[in-house]
């Protein structure tokens, strides 16, 4: 294979005063590379510079006489382009072989390590077994065996070893005859990120992106890891607003090949100047998705979580069922709003359906209960049903069953919804034993019930008297005298036994209590999602006619994943990090159990090798699914260019949130290996 130049990609030389040469810089420190050296994060003082001159000679592919784009130049600036007031030379070709020069001014030494960089088109597939450039000591315009030269840093970075004295040598590149380097990837920049998009590169296996801070040290970061089959997008996070960074893409070809594209430059940005509003008349022209159709009584507006309003409803297979009149399923209902900040904050509302007779939907068992989560604060729409995959590939005991759908009420479209199953006791959904009125004695009265930790409301019936949790009994319905004071008297008991000086002894402390896997389970998928609401609300537990106390289902990932900059989600978007999880009570407390810790690890290596290496394919394919329905959601919604709620990025395009989502998780895994892996 043959092999050629990299883009430009160097900041501002790190030695004061110095000025870069086209194709071979020379620091102002002596030693290898590293601290303490002129190589990247060296930070010893330069002498004042004696000035020196030499050429850069390389072989072009161009005929005729003259190549009109500038094929080299002497990046003064650092930025990675051919600037107006920079040398630059466009290739006289005095010969077949197409030899260019370019006349530098620099420094008149060479430290052993010097770094190499080129402007313009002239870039290949590269390979660092082969010299990607070299000293040309014997003249003859080619890298021959003993010549110093310099095979390229995974970054795309060219580094070559100078001999003493060999400063102002002629720099030889091999090129490869009709080859144009993959341009400069699109940049989007937001608030402390960028936002990269870039163009197929043939062959890529897969991709990475690289950022480097201009005017700094040829030190560069990289994120990635991108499959070639995912979307060719990647937000760069936690930047510095102030910081103007070179980023460019690499395509992993084979082993020790790769092809890298010509840099970009942006600074982030704050919040955009125009915030686009929301297209209330749209109507989309094609929808894939099921329809679901709602009408209240007298088109009255659902504007309360208390009061349901009556009417109707029509489920369709699609866009072109529902202009057929062709339903699935239909019938009478009852609706109103539900959540929590997602109903106060957000324009897009979730539901609560109550349908007037049991019915079975889109391949879901039949009920009477829904619920219509908007996804609003999550622009991937993805973090929910990520969550629901995992927890089922978990095994817990149940998992809400969801499935998208594209809504409109009253004749207004309101976009892509998630249509789930209400959280409720029944054979199909929490199967606990029913508690009725008459069950107040033991064994009856033991189970079961079902509960949620949520904040202090009107609705809390009762909390633990340590740790003040405020739990709600959401079955039965109605408790009776005994069966609140045996609840509550369990759940205290737990807590009792958990803060105990002998809570880890597993006859007598809280495993005497509590149902240990599925808090175990629990536990890691909210750790692993680093769900912020975890253990704060919507925290479900359930408890069986003579059973333990048990966590689940899981609910409420929208924050989840790197989505949320709130109080209680610290290093938004870091997925190196534990959780305030392991800080809340009851799960500071288990983590404290040697024994508990150890069975959370066992479980995730476990889970890694069987069940979680595939869950980025998954996001993948939930989202090619979502690709018409996000366009039109997004059409009524204009989220995806504003900042609605505090996320992390705002990369303006699904494509970027989706790619995000799985960029953040495959990271997550890859950093709970380093914390629960064997």
């Amino acid at each position: 294979m043959h092999r050629t130049t990299l883009p430009a990609i160097f900041s501002r030389p790190w030695w004061a005063g110095c000025v870069l040469m086209a194709v071979l810089s020379s620091g102002c420190g002596g030693g290898g590379e590293g601290a303490g050296s002129g190589g990247p994060g060296g930070a010893v003082a330069a002498p004042e510079p004696a000035a020196s001159t030499g050429t850069a000679t390389s072989r072009h592919t161009a005929t005729g006489t003259t190549v009109a784009d500038v094929l080299v130049c002497a990046d003064i600036d650092g930025d990675g382009q051919c600037g107006p007031t920079e040398r630059t030379a466009a290739a006289t070709v005095s010969s077949a072989a197409g030899n260019y020069t370019l006349t530098w001014t620099g420094r008149a030494s060479a430290p052993p390590l010097a770094l190499l960089t080129i402007a313009g088109p002239g870039t290949a597939p590269v390979s660092s077994s082969t010299p990607l450039a070299c000293l040309d000591a014997n003249g003859n315009a080619a890298c021959d065996s003993g010549e110093a030269s310099a095979s390229s840093h995974e970054s795309g970075l060219y580094r070559i070893t100078a001999p003493a004295g060999q400063a102002s040598l002629p720099v030889i590149f091999p090129l490869v005859p009709g080859f144009t380097a993959p341009s400069a990837p699109a940049i989007v920049a937001g608030n402390r990120h960028l936002t990269v998009r870039w163009a197929t590169m043939p062959g890529a296996l897969d991709y990475e992106v690289w950022a480097q801070l201009a005017g700094t040290a040829p030190v560069a970061l990289s994120r990635g890891g991108i499959a070639a089959g995912a979307p060719r997008v990647h937000t760069l996070t936690n930047l510095d607003n102030a910081q103007r960074y070179r980023v460019w893409v690499k395509a992993r070809l084979g082993p020790g090949s790769y092809l890298v594209s010509q840099p970009g430059v942006a600074l982030p940005v704050t919040t955009p100047s125009t915030v686009p509003a929301d297209n209330t008349a749209f109507v989309p022209a094609a929808i894939d998705l099921p329809v679901l159709e709602i009408n209240t009584t007298g088109g009255v507006p659902v504007v309360s979580r208390d009061d349901y309003l009556t009417g109707s409803f029509a489920l369709y297979a699609d866009g072109a069922a529902r202009a057929a009149s062709t339903a699935l399923a239909g019938g009478g209902l009852d609706i109103r709003g539900r959540g929590n900040s997602t109903w106060t904050i957000f324009a897009k509302k979730p539901y609560r359906l109550r349908f007037n007779t049991s019915t079975a939907v889109l391949g879901m068992p039949a009920s009477r209960h829904w619920v219509l989560l908007a996804n609003h604060g999550d622009k991937s729409l993805l973090r929910n049903e990520t969550a629901f995959e995992i927890s089922r590939r978990a095994g817990m005991a149940w998992t809400p069953r969801s499935r998208f759908v594209e809504v409109f009420l009253n004749g207004n479209y309101l976009g892509n919804y998630e249509l789930a199953e209400h959280i409720r006791t029944g054979s199909n959904r929490v199967n606990v034993a029913s508690l009725g009125a008459s069950d107040n004695a033991v064994p009856a009265v033991t189970g079961g019930y079902l509960l949620e930790l949520d904040r202090p409301s009107s609705e809390t019936t009762f909390t633990t008297p340590g740790c003040r949790m405020p739990f709600v009994v959401d079955i039965p319905e109605t408790l009776t005298t005994q069966q609140r004071t045996y609840i509550e008297g369990y759940v205290n008991g737990t807590e009792a036994a958990l803060m105990g000086a002998g809570f880890a002894d597993p006859a007598t402390g809280y495993a005497a209590w509590i149902d240990v896997p599925s808090f175990v389970d629990w536990y890691l998928i909210n750790e692993l999602t680093l769900n912020p609401d975890a253990f704060i609300a919507s925290t479900w537990f359930y408890k069986e006619r003579n059973g333990k106390l048990a966590m689940g289902p899981v609910w409420d990932f929208d924050l989840s994943m790197g989505n949320a900059v709130t109080l209680f989600a610290q290093n938004p978007g870091n997925p190196a990090t534990f959780s305030n999880l392991g800080q809340r009570c009851w799960v500071k407390r288990l983590l404290q159990d040697p024994a508990f810790v150890q069975k959370v690890k066992a479980r995730w290596q476990v889970l890694r090798a069987s069940q979680l290496a595939t869950l980025p394919d998954f996001i993948d394919a939930r989202a090619a699914a979502l690709a018409q329905s996000q366009a039109n959601n997004f059409a009524r919604w204009r989220t995806l260019e504003r900042n609605d709620w505090p996320s992390v990025v705002v990369p303006a395009g699904h494509d970027g949130e989706v790619e995000y989502l799985r960029w953040w998780l495959q990271r997550r895994m890859e950093w709970l290996d380093t914390q629960w892996g064997p």
